[in-house]
């Protein structure tokens, strides 16, 4: 049981009736049995809530016992760390690791769980937005240490989360750039023209080099890198005119991993262009019988690793033979850049969903809305002309009375 003692000046006379406490202390047993003394309160109505909640949390069965608090963040990140492995995703278990090594360990690596208070966490969170940190990474490493947090809960280490009620800076989302079809036609010519020029190039048996291709797929087809690096050619039906997307790679520790489509709305069909059919036919050749084969290969054979192709040919023909404005341009923004060649064409935005591979609607209008208000202004005159078309067709006005009716 838990009750509280007074705290007196050991400089005063303990038989002075008069003399007054100077502050009070409690005195509980924690989890493991051990006699314990919380000190440093100035009231005594202070202490008595602490005492209150030491009980409550007693009778609730959640008193922690103090050996397990002591336990330092470090051990318990590890301890979190081995249990998401094979629960998420490569790619996501190697972001947590990148995230607690940059960050959440240089901060609260040896400090013991128990110590952690609000506090800190929010110190923790303005020192990284104070270090120029943007709010993106911000917000990640927070989740990551939450994480971690929630797990020392679960696991009977703490009895709150410190991260609780911590504000966060708002995520910025990074600035979209999109091109016009003459645009990605003429990003294609200049990759092909510099890959083409390389004497070190490796040139298809067809004389087709793959990159130009490469650029035109994505912009067309909205399709991620991973899941282009992933694409077979069983998944083409260039008959029909589509791509049946089913798997994406991911880079981890500088290997590629497959694995399925994040959401279930990522397993979809998108269509393709004549045009683009019959380029793919011809880069493909006398491979479009391997159905197990990558439709954009490495040169052993294996999947596509689009990186080695970003940095050494994707930039530098960005930056040739785009404007200034654009000199910025991601690999991803060719799956924004197939998203607004959608919105040109007036398709709705839940088949932009579905193309695109959102799991709903709403993200699709969150993210794309900014490239949709002439879609209003085309409505608003297809409103117009079925107005005008429906317009009433008014009866002749009858003869004046009196007028005098000519007969035939």
């Amino acid at each position: 049981m838990a009750y509280v003692r007074p705290v007196f000046d050991r400089k005063t006379d303990k038989a002075d009736p008069s003399r007054r406490p100077i502050g009070y202390e409690v005195r509980y047993r924690d989890g493991d049995g051990v006699q314990r003394t919380k000190g440093g309160f100035r009231r005594k109505r202070d202490a008595d809530a602490f005492a209150l909640e030491i009980e409550s949390t007693r009778q609730h069965g959640t008193v922690i016992p103090h050996t397990r608090g002591d336990v330092r963040l470090d051990e318990v990140a590890d301890a979190w760390l081995r249990s998401v492995q094979g629960r998420r995703r490569p790619k996501t278990a190697e972001g947590y690791e990148q995230l607690l090594g940059l960050h959440v360990r240089p901060a609260f690596a040896h400090r013991k769980v128990a110590s952690i208070s609000y506090a800190d966490v929010d110190a923790f969170v303005r020192s990284l937005e104070a270090s120029g940190r943007r709010p993106g990474t911000v917000r990640n490493a927070f989740f990551v240490l939450k994480m971690v947090l929630d797990f020392a809960i679960k696991d009977g280490k703490i009895r709150s989360n410190p991260c609780a009620g911590v504000e966060l800076p708002s995520a910025a989302s990074p600035e979209m750039l999109f091109l016009t079809a003459a645009q990605v036609r003429a990003l294609a010519a200049a990759i092909d023209e510099r890959w083409s020029s390389n004497p070190r190039a490796r040139i298809r048996r067809d004389g087709l080099p793959p990159f130009g291709l490469l650029v035109e797929f994505a912009a067309f087809t909205g399709l991620r890198a991973g899941e282009i690096s992933a694409l077979r050619i069983g998944g083409l039906d260039l008959r029909a005119g589509t791509v049946f997307v089913s798997r994406s790679a991911s880079l981890v520790k500088g290997r590629l991993i497959e694995g399925a489509p994040k959401t279930r709305a990522g397993r979809r069909t998108v269509f393709l262009n004549g045009t683009l059919a019959d380029k793919l036919r011809l880069h493909l050749a006398d491979r479009l019988l391997d159905r197990a084969g990558y439709v954009f290969a490495a040169p052993d054979g294996g999947p596509f690793n689009y990186a080695t192709f970003y940095g050494l040919h994707f930039k530098p023909a960005v930056r040739a033979v785009l404007p200034d404005h654009l000199h910025g341009l991601r690999f991803h923004d060719l799956r924004h850049t197939y998203a607004s060649l959608l919105v040109e064409q007036g398709a709705h935005p839940k088949e932009m969903a579905e193309l695109l591979g959102h799991s709903s609607v709403q993200i699709t209008l969150d993210r794309y809305s900014h490239v949709m208000p002439h879609m209003a202004a085309a409505l608003a005159e297809r409103m117009d002309a079925v107005y005008r078309a429906a317009e009433p067709v008014l009866p002749a006005e009858p003869e004046a009375r009196g007028s005098i009716r000519q007969l035939p």
